[in-house]
């Protein structure tokens, strides 16, 4: 060993010179490791949806209130919270751009342009690139479902058919009952291989929810029936379609004393829809409501509450959405309530009317509002709903 190799491992020996370079050495390998994802590390935490609502105005929107997202027990902090999404009838998910970096608090999503019932979920990041589990399935997710406006302005602000004249004049004179009208319902559960305690439960607080709506009119609701019809064929119907009409003639009963629904899927975002009184005598195979099951109570926010049926009995009782044919004609032949153009979706504060010194009736139950914005009906409307059970549905007195 020459001179210069005894003074260069003389060096290496002295901790003052080499205690810095190994630390150093140390504090560069850490940082690189730092920003590896490493499966061994522990993920933040997932974020959970604790409230979802709706607002309206000039931009229709959810907001989600979220906790839980924190920063992992790597304490490399966290660096997003990501709102994710799909339709029910797609598997996949997308990623939106709204994103938070605080572990609670709130993340908005504009409505969509398509129609149905959504999930959505959230992911979280920290800033070693460490995820949460990412979205899968369908349990502990939120969900909120999306009408189609146009289609559904389209199908109901139409102006009212020349022969509703005939009735118009017939429900003028008739005398409404003095005493209750008492209205079985049979619900038929259709695509469902048998009827949940669940679906029991949803069942009986839907004719709750009916007591409580039509009480004031003295109309009152009892179940008379529910059952489990497997055909899948009845599923995603439309208004009005061949299956629609062979279902309703397969699964009808008593049409003349009670009420049948029908709780299946259905096409174009469309809650529900319902026949009229008139039309019972000429089509009594086909008389009754359509609805969805995520629409009946505790389903899916913001129709979640039982108020679909409700606003599908009062047509199934001679009830005009509130809208009928905007600011022209006779509109929902009800004095009381207030003429307006179109209708009001999501949870509006106030609306105009047609003339300047009324407001639209957004908590009426013929208005197309959220659930949780809906109220009540006018004297107006319980009077016109018993005059047309005295006039057309004579058998549930």
């Amino acid at each position: 060993m020459n001179e210069g190799e005894e003074r260069s491992l003389e060096l290496w020996k002295n901790p003052a010179v080499v205690g810095p370079i190994v630390a150093a050495l140390i504090a560069a390998v850490v940082a690189v490791i730092a920003l590896i994802p490493d499966s061994d590390r522990t993920p933040p935490p997932k974020p959970v949806i604790v409230d979802i609502s709706r607002v309206s105005g000039d931009v229709t929107q959810l907001v989600l209130v979220y906790e839980g997202g924190g920063d992992g027990d790597s304490g490399s902090g966290l660096k997003e919270v990501r709102l994710w999404y799909r339709l029910s009838n797609d598997d996949r998910w997308t990623k939106t751009r709204r994103a938070s970096t605080a572990p609670k608090g709130e993340i908005y999503f504009s409505e969509p342009q398509e129609s149905g019932l959504y999930f959505f979920d959230l992911v979280a990041m920290d800033q070693a690139g460490n995820k949460s589990a990412e979205p899968t399935g369908t349990d502990g997710q939120r969900r909120f479902q999306f009408q189609d406006r146009v289609k559904v302005e389209a199908m109901t602000t139409g102006k009212v058919e020349p022969q509703q004249q005939g009735v118009e004049a017939i429900l003028s004179s008739a005398e409404p009952p003095i005493g209750w009208a008492q209205i079985p319902v049979y619900f038929h559960m259709v695509g469902q291989e048998q009827v949940e305690d669940s679906a029991t439960m949803q069942i009986n607080e839907q004719i709750s929810v009916l007591n409580r709506a039509f009480f004031p009119g003295k109309i009152a609701f009892s179940l008379a029936g529910l059952d489990a019809v497997p055909a899948s064929e009845w599923n995603e119907l439309s208004p009005g379609s061949t299956p629609e009409k062979e279902m309703k003639r397969a699964l009808s009963k008593l049409p003349a004393s009670q009420l049948n629904v029908y709780v299946t899927t259905t096409n174009g975002g469309i809650l529900s829809w319902s026949t009229f009184p008139w039309d019972l005598t000429d089509n009594p195979d086909v008389d009754g409501c359509v609805m969805r099951p995520e629409n009946l109570p505790g389903g899916d926010p913001p129709f979640d509450q039982g108020k679909t049926l409700v606003h599908c009995v009062g047509h199934w009782l001679g009830l005009y959405h509130t809208f009928q044919g905007g600011c022209e004609g006779p509109g929902d032949f009800v004095e009381d309530t207030p003429a307006h153009a179109s209708p009001n979706f999501g949870r509006p504060v106030e609306a105009a009317a047609c003339k300047p010194d009324e407001t639209a009736p957004i908590d009426n139950y013929m208005n197309y509002t959220d659930d949780s914005v809906q109220k009540g009906f006018t004297a107006g409307q319980y009077s016109r709903m018993r005059k047309a059970i005295a006039a057309y549905r004579m058998k549930l007195l």
